[in-house]
């Protein structure tokens, strides 16, 4: 090893590492960058979002862009999904009205009874439901409660009992009603049956008793003799003017109850 001038010597100390051809020595912050890769460039513009390809920020079981949040969504897409989900409510809410208006027609419609015709059996206030069912195939029998067609009015329904049938013949006796000739047991009538002091314009004459039905004609009364405008009043109706059989009280929960 040789001495310089001042008696040092030349050869490079042990504890210290030959530096890099590049000039400097490498510190250990720069050379642990040196070894981590480059995974993202500061000046690299991050990658579009497709609302067709599940981004990072959403969790795995948002498998389709209706989970994924909005904002992620492009607006054609949101728009269009609005759209459906209106023509959805719109649909539902049609097929809804049309079963409810077919329900009416054909099955059971809900009337209020405004009158005391039909007292004690049927209360003022009282809702029922009349079915329409059993007339589909069938013809009214004596007892039943029906509602019916206003004769004066047939934009009315009035509710009476079914008295006498097609062919019978009705006669009032002392206050009580006989059919055929026999008197009948009434034990939901309340008051006396007389017969009316008037009688309705569309009749061509006044009810009279004894009297016969013709083919296809029923006798309704209600059950408050002394105060409903029945067949006595505006005589009998027929077939076609029956729209139901009353079936229950449903309201209120007190006067609940099948009507017979």
């Amino acid at each position: 090893m040789a001495d310089d001038a001042q008696g040092h010597s030349s050869e490079t100390p042990r504890h210290m590492a030959e530096a890099p051809k590049g000039g400097h020595f490498s510190s250990r912050a720069a050379k642990r960058e040196e070894e981590t890769p480059l995974t993202e460039s500061r000046h690299m513009a991050p990658a579009p979002v497709s609302p067709y390809t599940r981004p990072m920020n959403t969790q795995p079981w948002q498998k389709s862009t209706g989970d994924w949040p909005k904002d992620l969504i492009e607006p054609e897409e949101a728009k269009g999904s609005a759209l459906k989900s209106v023509i959805e409510w719109v649909v539902v809410i049609a097929c809804a009205l049309g079963v409810a208006f077919l329900v009416r027609t054909f099955v059971v419609e809900p009337f209020e009874i405004p009158s005391e015709s039909m007292l004690e059996t049927i209360k003022v206030g009282d809702r029922i439901l009349g079915e329409k069912l059993t007339y589909l195939n069938g013809a009214p029998e004596t007892g039943d409660i029906v509602t019916f067609l206003d004769p004066e009015d047939p934009e009315t329904t009035l509710i009476k009992r079914v008295i006498a049938t097609p062919g019978q013949t009705i006669d009032l006796v002392d206050g009580k009603v006989a059919i055929d000739g026999e008197l009948i047991e009434e034990p939901y009538v309340q008051g006396e049956t007389f017969p009316l002091p008037s009688s309705s314009s569309t009749l061509s004459e006044p009810v009279s008793f004894p009297y016969t039905l013709g083919e296809d004609e029923y006798w309704v009364m209600g059950d408050n003799r002394e105060n409903s405008l029945d067949s006595r009043y505006f005589g009998p109706i027929r077939t076609e003017d029956v729209t139901s059989k009353a079936w229950i009280v449903f309201w209120p929960p007190e006067d609940f109850g099948v009507l017979s």
